[in-house]
């Protein structure tokens, strides 16, 4: 007998969210540093998972007295197969993860 799947279907859109330091108020003392960056979000949630973008620019700023930068520009689709690239970085630490797409999941995380 098939799995049970529930029929939900919810959409969001998120608004452009723009964090500057002056809006960021709970980040812990041993944290302390100024974070800028723009974050899109929209999608839809499906049976079958997330069908979602993410869109991360201008990150900047320090955390811990490092500096930050990166960039992404991912799409999740159903069944979480990852396509695009996120890039982050913090001092001398980076974090890349690039997603093929496809009808698995096809990633590399370095």
């Amino acid at each position: 007998m098939p799995a049970a799947r529930s029929r939900c279907n919810r959409r969001w859109a998120g608004p452009s969210r723009q964090a500057r330091t002056s809006s960021i108020r709970r980040i812990p003392r041993r944290l302390a540093g100024a974070i800028d960056f723009i974050l899109d979000t929209a999608g839809t949630q499906t049976a079958d998972g997330p069908d979602a973008s993410l869109t991360l620019a201008k990150v900047g700023g320090t955390l811990r007295g490092k500096p930050l930068g990166g960039s992404a520009d991912l799409h999740l689709q159903p069944g979480y197969i990852v396509n695009g690239t996120l890039d982050v970085q913090s001092g001398g630490s980076r974090l890349v993860v690039e997603g093929r797409g496809g009808t698995q999941t096809n990633a590399q995380i370095r």
